[in-house]
């Protein structure tokens, strides 16, 4: 009775010393898995299909990525618009009104009174940031609101250059250099000229300029500045040396405005 219960014993701690050996090999078959994907997968992303080839594998899958056309999807591209509106010149200290953009179908001046501003028209988009904007008006003489310049000028930041604002009846292309004189074209004879100059901002109504020099250089950022007593605008990117030639003058601001309102 006694070996018998002595038989047992040692039965049931064979059995339980098996079962234990049969769970740490498992584990150990487990870990040994573990180590062994993680590095597969890390390579497989590095093996060329020429690689996987040569391994008895197949081609890895192609990887989707984007298009020219798919990139350009995601740009979203605002919408232009046609608008009508006169023009108003502030004071880029003060912000006062200094008057309103007139033209008498030769020349382009800036008048006090409201009631003669003059309507103008341009293609814009509908939100952002515009550039390269031709603004017309209705004159049946130079139509196009322009940049004049006498040839041979170019608008640098220490040189007083500058561009007076006029009118013409042929246009520039934007980020092109000044159009050559062509006779009677432009409200001064015989200056250079250019139309697509203009900046516009849909969300404040600013307009600004950038201009291009000969032979393509584009000109530092261009100042726009008025002349009280002579009525002259002038664009330039030397506010500070035009003013010394034309003591007269201020910094001025362009802004759009809905006529009527």
């Amino acid at each position: 009775m006694h070996l018998l219960r002595v038989l047992c014993t040692l039965l049931f701690v064979l059995a339980a010393a098996a079962a234990s050996l049969e769970e740490v090999a498992l584990l150990s078959k487990r870990n040994a898995a573990i180590v062994r994907v993680a590095p597969t997968r890390i390579w497989d992303r590095a093996q060329t299909n020429a690689m996987r080839l040569q391994a008895g594998l197949g081609p890895r899958a192609p990887i989707r990525r984007g298009t020219g056309t798919d990139t350009a999807k995601r740009i979203t591209t605002s919408a232009t618009t046609n608008i009508q509106f006169g023009v108003r010149i502030l004071d880029a200290g003060s912000g006062g009104i200094s008057g309103y953009l007139r033209t008498n179908g030769i020349q382009y001046y800036v008048t006090e009174s409201l009631d003669n501003a003059s309507p103008f028209s341009a293609t814009v988009f509908v939100e952002g940031i515009t550039t390269g904007v031709t603004i017309r008006s209705e004159s049946i003489g130079f139509p196009y609101l322009a940049g004049l310049m006498e040839g041979g000028t170019a608008l640098l930041a220490d040189n007083a250059g500058y561009a007076v604002l006029g009118g013409s009846l042929f246009t520039t292309d934007p980020g092109a250099e000044p159009g050559a004189p062509n006779g009677g074209g432009t409200s001064i004879f015989m200056w250079q000229y250019a139309t697509a100059i203009w900046t516009y901002s849909a969300t404040t109504g600013a307009v600004g300029a950038a201009w291009v020099n000969n032979f393509g250089y584009p000109a530092p950022p261009i100042t726009i500045l008025w002349d009280a007593v002579s009525g002259t605008v002038y664009l330039t990117a030397d506010p500070a040396g035009l003013a010394v030639a034309y003591p007269n003058t201020i910094p001025v601001t362009f802004e759009v405005f809905p006529l009527g309102a």
